[in-house]
């Protein structure tokens, strides 16, 4: 069993079959007429946060990050007023949240792909988000999601 949460988003993975998820969900909305829970579920993938949330052929989870499609991804133009060091930036660290949130290479290089194009189109050079993604190129996803793990209160979520 699996279960993690953050503040009203609950994720869980399910073992005792759909009918017995089905009267689980009709139970705990039961409680309190104020409080209704949504139920997600899929034998395959959930989307969950920013990830989606697969089963590989082994039953193992993996994660892939997921754009919401209300997401536009305008990051700040190159040529905004702002410090050089914020745009700098910029492209790392979202480099550093799509590996957080990627578990396998094969999906991350795809996303980073992606990533480029956004900001290439929002004026930043090739090369600059290219040393910004190479910073990156020697973290794994467990080491990342493992920072905050002696931040007092956090609940680490590792795939």
């Amino acid at each position: 069993h699996f279960y993690c949460r953050l503040i009203d988003d609950i994720f869980i993975v399910w073992t005792h079959g759909e009918k017995a998820l089905l009267q689980f969900h009709s139970n705990i909305n039961k409680i309190d007429p104020n409080i209704q829970y949504e139920l997600n579920y899929s034998q395959t993938e959930l989307t969950f946060l920013d990830t989606i949330v697969k089963i590989d052929s082994n039953s193992r989870l993996y994660t892939i990050n997921y754009i919401k499609p209300t997401n536009k991804q305008m990051y700040l133009h190159v040529r905004s007023n702002h410090p050089p060091h914020t745009l700098k930036s910029l492209p790392y660290s979202q480099a550093i949240r799509l590996r957080r949130n990627t578990t396998k290479d094969e999906d991350l290089q795809i996303q980073i792909n992606k990533l480029n194009k956004t900001f290439e189109a929002r004026g930043y050079k090739l090369k600059n988000i290219e040393k910004s993604i190479l910073k990156i190129s020697n973290k794994t996803q467990h080491a990342l999601l493992a920072l905050g793990l002696d931040v007092p209160g956090n609940i680490p979520v590792l795939f």
